[in-house]
């Protein structure tokens, strides 16, 4: 399954699903390519905080929403999907290591397709 959205170089990917406590709350890796730079960070969250992310992120593609927001528990690790009326999708956030001694900033723009395959498959995710 594909857990990535990807325009260009620049890409969002989710990985390694692990359940922390079964249907309640579960960490995965999410790794940012954005330009010259990325980074991989570990999230975690519950699954209601996940669902609703991925729930926004098809209302987005459908028009319906403008923003869709995905925090981490613990480490301060945030992504943010940000649509515009033309159909573009602005992804930023930032990444942090779960000492918080490094950090990504990052921010790329994308184009609404780019979230098809992950709006596809999100639900098989977790």
């Amino acid at each position: 399954m594909e857990y990535k959205i990807q325009y260009g170089d620049n890409f969002v990917e989710f990985s390694n699903p692990k359940w922390l406590d079964k249907d309640i709350e579960f960490e995965f890796m999410v790794t940012i390519r954005s330009g010259a730079f990325g980074g991989t960070a570990t999230f975690d969250c519950y699954c209601s905080e996940f669902e609703r992310f991925a729930s926004e992120t098809e209302r987005m593609y459908a028009f319906e929403s403008e923003k869709a927001v995905l925090k981490d528990r613990y480490y301060g690790s945030h992504l943010i999907f940000q649509a515009d009326n033309y159909g573009h999708i602005h992804i930023s956030g930032m990444l942090y290591d779960e000492h918080r001694d490094q950090r990504l900033d990052f921010g790329f723009t994308a184009d609404q397709t780019s979230l098809t395959d992950f709006i596809k498959n999100w639900r098989t995710f977790k």
